[in-house]
């Protein structure tokens, strides 16, 4: 190969390597920007699927508690009257998941409720148990026991049927609603 041959290909092969670099290296970088911003929304995306599967759970579970202690707060009005009360409300669910519910709940009326719902659920459980404990300890030999007894019945009756069974069915149905909600997405 002569000098000449070697310079007019050295010429080309450098043209033809700047050439590749200045196309390649911004095609590069605009396909790694392309590609970091579809992986941070597939993220992004993961995420919300699971606090949407995070947050059907927690529904779920008051979902259910919520049909338990109705069923319960039903029984207790139809037999309160003059009766020992053996059931308790579940409030495990509550419990286990109030704190996390606040993050989970963006439904600012729901959370509201689940709150006021869950007060009186455990202002009436401390009704209950001292029900239960009033009966089945030594206060029933005293004179005003079947007064201070019949007191504590209708208290817990009126507790119950006055506001406390319809605002839990109220809130059982917004539950079910912010699940209807959710299912949807």
């Amino acid at each position: 190969m002569s000098w000449e041959g070697f310079l007019t290909n050295f010429f080309s092969e450098l043209l033809a390597t700047i050439i590749g670099l200045a196309l390649g290296i911004p095609i590069g970088i605009w396909l790694n920007r392309k590609f970091e911003v579809w992986k941070k929304k597939q993220e992004e995306q993961k995420e919300i699927e699971l606090l949407q599967k995070e947050k059907r759970t927690v529904l779920e579970s008051l979902k259910n508690e919520f049909e338990r202690n109705i069923k319960l707060l039903k029984q207790i009005e139809k037999k309160v009257r003059n009766r020992v009360i053996l059931g308790h409300l579940d409030l495990s669910e509550w419990k286990a998941i109030s704190l996390k519910s606040t993050n989970l709940i963006d439904n600012y009326t729901l959370q509201k409720a689940l709150d006021r719902v869950y007060y009186e659920y455990e202002h009436l459980q401390r009704k209950i148990n001292k029900h239960f404990d009033f009966y089945f300890s030594t206060a029933q030999t005293l004179s005003n026991f079947k007064d201070d007894f019949a007191k504590l019945n209708n208290s817990i009756y009126d507790q119950i049927n006055s506001f406390l069974l319809e605002l839990s069915e109220k809130t059982l149905d917004f539950i079910k609603l912010e699940l209807e909600v959710l299912n949807e997405k």
